[in-house]
């Protein structure tokens, strides 16, 4: 397979997944849906895959606001009284209103128990920060089988609330499972494609680690360990010379990094050793669903990849496309087009068209 047709081969995967249709089933919905509140937009899109047009769906954190330093005070909570499901990471200060205020009311409350490494009763994986003892519970929703750990938990709630349409929820689990089966093997693509187990890079924030990990590479550092918790300059150094011998090298930065004003270093540290930046999103989900935020994250990783790196091609050799004008573009305008379909998909779904 030569190194155009592995490249296309991962595009072709982001567009099956997002053309997975939402489900194969008709079940006829309850007089009242079931209220799900998820903390934030990126859970919130994990209930809206699952429960499709059966729940309400909204979330508590506003849009473009860092979750560190939200605040949600006990009157604000109340309007969320009416709620059936709550959806938490338990890791964000907020989330101890909605614990502390709804724990003993009936209402069902996900959350994670990172002690148990659990979340509501299902085993999730929790990875060490890098440059610290501690696990790591910033962003671990969005490794995929935490997020279908997360969905099992989700479904189990929603057949309590809305035993009805039990079977609808089962099944759309069970393509769910599906679609994340397929990120999994764009994971796989994208990694073998590249040659990534050689290949360096630096996290902004802990969060991106649940992002890279399947991809195989070596982290070299997070440039913030916590909520106001940055490396030290002599660490930063470090960080810096390791880069500047490094052949393949990257820095992935998540939403919540940029909304934590780390940007101007992340410019800077790229400049001064030529990393490409790499933007995801791990809080807002930008799509509808999860699906759709992971297939947009992976499609952006790949356009940057296939611009910038080297490509073990069929033959044996590399082929570097870096220097090559004509392949990047290509590449590019192809990238783009995917998430054009991803847009488009989404906006006939909001028209009940799909």
């Amino acid at each position: 397979m030569t190194h155009f047709s592995k490249i296309l081969s991962i595009l072709l995967l982001l567009i099956f997944i997002v053309a997975l249709p939402t489900s194969f089933i008709s079940v006829y919905a309850s007089n009242r849906k079931p209220i799900i509140i998820a903390s934030i937009d990126s859970l919130a899109s994990i209930a809206r895959e699952i429960a499709g047009e059966y729940a309400y769906v909204t979330t508590i954190l506003p849009s473009g606001v860092e979750p560190h330093a939200f605040i949600l005070r006990p009157d604000q909570a109340l309007k969320f009284a009416n709620a059936d499901i709550f959806l938490l990471t338990g890791h964000f200060k907020f989330e101890e209103t909605i614990i502390e205020l709804y724990n003993n009311s009936g209402k069902y409350i996900l959350t994670l128990d990172s002690d148990r490494k659990s979340y509501a009763g299902y085993n999730v994986t929790l990875l060490k920060i890098p440059g610290l003892n501690g696990f790591n519970i910033h962003g671990y929703w969005i490794y995929p089988f935490n997020a279908l750990q997360i969905a099992r938990a989700l479904v189990d709630a929603l057949i309590k609330v809305d035993p009805q349409n039990k079977d609808y929820y089962i099944k759309s689990l069970k393509i769910f499972e599906e679609r994340v089966n397929e990120i999994i093997k764009i994971y796989q693509t994208i990694r073998e494609t590249y040659k990534l187990n050689n290949s360096y890079v630096v996290i902004a924030f802990p969060a991106e680690e649940y992002f890279v990990k399947p991809l195989g590479v070596k982290i070299l550092a997070s440039l913030i360990l916590g909520h106001g918790l940055t490396i030290s300059g002599y660490e930063l150094n470090n960080v810096r010379k390791m880069l500047l011998i490094s052949k393949r090298k990257f820095i992935i930065a998540s939403d919540i990094a940029r909304l934590m004003g780390i940007s101007t270093i992340i410019r800077e540290l790229s400049q001064e050793t030529n990393a490409s930046i790499i933007y995801i999103d791990i809080i807002r989900a930008r799509y509808s669903t999860y699906s759709e935020l992971m297939t947009y994250n992976l499609g952006i990783l790949n356009g940057v990849l296939a611009s910038h790196y080297n490509i073990y091609s069929s033959s044996g050799r590399y082929v570097k496309v870096k220097n090559d004008l004509a392949f990047p573009l290509l590449i590019l305008s192809i990238t783009l087009l995917v998430i054009s379909i991803f847009e488009f998909v989404i906006i006939l779904r909001f028209r009940g068209v799909l």
